[in-house]
């Protein structure tokens, strides 16, 4: 059966001689990460690792040399070369979880590291160069890759590293005989060494308690989600129909949990398609006011020019008027003429040059009338001719701006129509009855904000 894997342990700036740690620092764990040559023989192919969070461990190690070089100790002195200033980590899946659940459990231990660890975590990398040994009684097979992800932890420049670390602070505190070199006067040679050896074994098992805390709630909160074990199935001594039942267990829990993530990644993706068709219909819906505003301020110069052509009308037709007026003025004028009295004493010859004189003005006048009427009405015709020019151009033009606009109104009204359906339909197929709610939600709103 498979168990969590979740440790983490602090490292300085030069290599450790402890057993569990021999060899290692903050250099050597980040060449390894970052398969420096030479520091990754047991890969048979070393492959860059994956970035899944913050910075390269080559700069998580630059974090852990300022913070160093830049804090003191609860003593008051600087940090020691082998004083600790990074936190290196790793969880690790058991060979029979698959790629699809390794997946989502990768996913909540990303987000468990950041929510435990918060503005310290510094860096998260995944290797997929790592394969399981080949173990028959374990049922390992050759080629099953191990799937694992690194972290790396750095304290804010100034805070002592025990606060960072759960299993150190909590040494610390239990410790009491931490920092005391010198031996009080109230004790003598045999108290002191007495006192010294219970402060270190109240410490280690403050130590162990508070680690056994952080596994407990990686379990809680992460691993049992997946059903795996907090502890081996050897050390629960579970029998056989027990390990099986667990594994029924495990594998309905993990079904559960990939089903779950399948679904949330359609929610996702419907939201996704529901979000970029609420954005087409509200380009639509803000189209559509454009080209009413545009169609309003069309009928509104059409109007203007109906009026202006109206008033030219009025002024080029009115040659018709003037010319039944200049009619009548003649015939008023030809009506009102009479022949001239003769005056006493006025011979005949006279008298018809006098006569002649006064007709002959009255056609001289008569014809220069007629005259000025037909240049007036050459003026008025040719002015007529180029307003009719004029108003069959607008017309035309007005027209063709019309069709266009008509057009175009069609076209986004279909545009509006099928983005409707669309989304109808997008509702109609999704299977969750909470998200079909809320979808028909939205698009009765739609529908409401969009009436044509």
């Amino acid at each position: 059966m498979g168990k969590q894997f979740y440790h983490f342990d602090p490292y300085s700036r030069v290599e450790s001689n402890s057993k569990m740690k021999s060899g290692k620092s903050i250099y050597s764990v980040a060449n390894e990460a970052e398969r420096v040559k030479g520091y990754c023989e047991h890969v048979e192919n070393p492959k860059m690792p994956d970035l899944l969070f913050g910075v390269p461990f080559s700069d998580v190690v630059k974090m852990a040399e300022r913070y160093a070089e830049n804090t003191i100790d609860s003593c008051g002195r600087a940090v020691r070369k082998n004083g600790f200033c990074a936190i290196f980590g790793v969880i690790s899946a058991p060979h029979d979880m698959n790629e699809k659940i390794w997946r989502e459990y990768k996913k909540d231990c990303i987000q468990y590291l950041k929510d435990y660890w918060g503005s310290n975590l510094k860096s998260i990398i995944e290797h997929t160069d790592e394969y399981f040994e080949s173990d028959i009684e374990k049922n390992i097979k050759s080629g099953i890759l191990h799937r694992h992800i690194h972290f790396g932890v750095v304290n804010e420049t100034g805070v002592n590293f025990s606060y960072i670390h759960p299993g150190i602070k909590a040494k610390r505190a239990a410790d009491k005989a931490y920092g005391i070199s010198k031996k009080p006067n109230e004790m003598n040679d045999e108290e002191f060494v007495i006192f010294k050896k219970k402060g270190r074994k109240a410490g280690d098992n403050a130590y162990r308690n508070a680690m056994k805390v952080v596994q407990d709630d990686f379990f809680t909160k992460v691993s049992d989600k997946f059903g795996l074990l907090r502890y081996g199935p050897k050390r629960l001594r579970l029998t056989r129909d027990e390990i099986k039942k667990r594994n029924h267990e495990k594998r309905l829990k993990q079904k559960e949990i990939v089903k779950l993530a399948e679904q949330e990644e359609k929610i996702k993706e419907q939201s996704i398609e529901i979000e970029k068709s609420r954005i087409e219909l509200e380009n639509t819906r803000l189209e559509k006011e454009k080209i009413d505003e545009y169609n309003k301020e069309q009928k509104e110069e059409l109007s203007i020019r109906k009026k202006e052509i109206k008033e030219r009308e009025i002024a080029v037709y009115s040659k018709e008027q003037f010319k039944n007026d200049f009619e009548k003025g003649v015939n008023r004028f030809l009506k009102g003429w009479q022949m001239p009295k003769p005056k006493i004493g006025e011979f005949a010859a006279h008298y018809i040059r006098r006569v002649s004189g006064e007709v002959l003005g009255v056609i001289a006048r008569a014809i220069a009338t007629r005259n000025s009427f037909n240049q007036k009405k050459i003026e008025l015709d040719k002015k007529q001719e180029q307003f009719e020019a004029e108003k069959n151009e607008i017309m035309r033009k007005e027209t063709i701006k019309l069709e266009m606009v008509t057009k175009t109104f069609n076209s986004n009204l279909q545009k509006i129509k099928f983005s409707y359906e669309n989304l109808k339909n997008k509702v109609m197929k999704a299977k969750n009855i909470q998200d079909v709610l809320a979808l028909q939600k939205e698009l009765s709103t739609k529908n409401s904000s969009l009436k044509i």
